[in-house]
């Protein structure tokens, strides 16, 4: 028995959505519902996995206005009704892989039928985000749970810290306004694939898999050097590591997934191994059993 996926939607930041986080992960999440066959009445989990935010605002937590701008049963609920309880979840570019462990644990618990995660990467614009890396994307996708043994597996994270030196994202007072700053180094990504490495062979180990059995791995972020490192710590040929493009952050997971899909490759595959890292660094990976 496990959470299965569906209506995965990503879409590009256009005018006038390219500054607007908001905008984008709505779009992404009107997306998804209409390619799933869902309606907003139907979705009572919506979890939101972006960082950034229109004009660097801290407060309030995005999910709800994501939530009443999608029409998400955004009145209180009532005997014999749905409600939709949502949140922000805060963890990079394993964002994504994180809010999905979110809903997997309301879908098994029972206590929702259906979730929503969304995410997007959009630079806030005004000069409040100087050198902003990102492409405006948004990415969203519609899971609920099955009681075959179709779905998502178990979920291992691995931690090894470096003070943040590899990969910071700071929000600073400037003259009267929040300026975000972005800080990579070029080391970053091939450490993160290492450390991503560990956590896919712990789940691996729990399923009592060898790395030979996994026919596809979805993974973020998209760069050569974590994808080549992830590679070798895997014993796996590149070529079954499929990523999203390298402009993408929290969104990157998402378009990865969705790639996958465009191409068929899901559907013929078994077994999926889905893998992120970000800063901290941290990462995480799951397996996955595609329905068929």
């Amino acid at each position: 028995m496990g959470t299965t996926i569906e209506g995965v939607t990503a879409v590009a930041g256009g005018w006038p959505s390219r500054h607007s986080a908001l905008r984008l992960a709505v779009a992404a999440g009107r997306s998804a519902l209409a390619s799933s066959g869902h309606t907003p009445h139907e979705i009572e989990l919506l979890i939101n996995a972006g960082l950034y935010r229109d004009r660097n605002l801290e407060e309030p937590a995005l999910a709800p206005l994501i939530q009443e701008d999608l029409g998400l049963n955004p009145e209180d609920p009532h005997p014999g009704g749905r409600g939709t309880l949502s949140f922000d979840v805060a963890n990079g570019a394993c964002g994504a892989l994180t809010a999905l462990q979110v809903a997997d644990g309301f879908l098994r618990a029972g206590t929702v039928t259906h979730a929503l995660v969304v995410t997007s990467d959009a630079d806030p614009g005004h000069g409040m985000a100087p050198g902003f890396p990102f492409a405006p994307a948004g990415g969203a996708l519609v899971c609920r749970f099955t009681d075959d043994e179709q779905g998502l597996g178990s979920f291992r994270w691995v931690n090894e810290p470096d003070g943040g030196e590899g990969f910071r994202s700071t929000l600073k007072l400037v003259g009267h306004r929040n300026i975000l700053a972005i800080e990579y180094q070029d080391v970053f990504a091939a450490r993160a694939g290492g450390v991503a490495a560990k956590a896919a062979q712990e789940v691996l180990a729990e399923h009592q898999l060898l790395a030979d059995g996994v026919e596809l791995v979805v993974a973020s972020p998209a760069r050569p050097e974590f994808v080549g490192s992830l590679a070798t710590g895997l014993g796996l040929p590149a070529e079954r590591i499929v990523t999203a493009g390298p402009e993408l952050h929290t969104v990157a997971f998402i378009a990865a997934l969705k790639e996958v899909i465009r191409t068929g490759a899901l559907a013929a595959t078994r077994t999926v191994l889905f893998v992120a890292a970000g800063a901290g660094i941290t990462a995480g990976a799951a397996l996955y059993r595609p329905p068929h």
